[in-house]
């Protein structure tokens, strides 16, 4: 079965846990949100002033992060939202924190413990922050170092 889906311009993607939904980040600068279901568009978000170039989901599962050629990178959190004389819930996110940088931002990713986020930026850059979470956490340089390595070498030298 082939669902077509009519969307704005899409440049990235993700599935949310349980496969119902998908977002996808669009060149306007929107993230759509797709019922796989029904092949429906649920909602539309507003999320930054350029393309969204990158979404990756957070390994907890409760929300993802985005990039985008604004220079934001922006975390969003899942929620569901019930619509009045309606009994399904539907998906909607959000806006939990941002991040401004100084460039483009063209690739994110989240390390699979959540606490660390590196950018890839158009100045051929790499940025690694500590990831904001509700409680402090400790950036520890060893293992930050050991990790971004790694993904220099997967990505980097083939």
């Amino acid at each position: 079965m082939t669902l077509h889906i009519i969307t704005g311009y899409g440049l990235c993607g993700l599935f949310v846990p349980g496969n119902k939904y998908a977002v996808v980040g669009t060149k306007a600068g929107t993230l759509e949100i797709i019922d796989v279901g029904n092949g429906t568009c649920v909602e539309v978000v507003e999320a930054h002033g350029g393309s969204v170039q990158s979404i990756v989901a957070v390994p907890d599962g409760n929300g993802f992060v985005n990039g985008s050629i604004d220079h934001d990178v922006k975390f969003l959190e899942y929620q569901t939202s019930q619509k009045p004389g309606e009994v399904s819930k539907l998906l909607t996110v959000s806006h939990a924190w941002n991040m401004k940088l100084n460039d483009d931002i063209l690739v994110v990713v989240v390390s699979p413990d959540s606490k660390y986020i590196v950018v890839a930026l158009l100045d051929c850059t790499l940025k690694l922050r500590a990831a904001i979470e509700k409680s402090t956490a400790i950036f520890d340089k060893e293992k930050a170092q050991e990790w971004l390595s790694d993904i220099w070498r997967c990505c980097c030298q083939g």
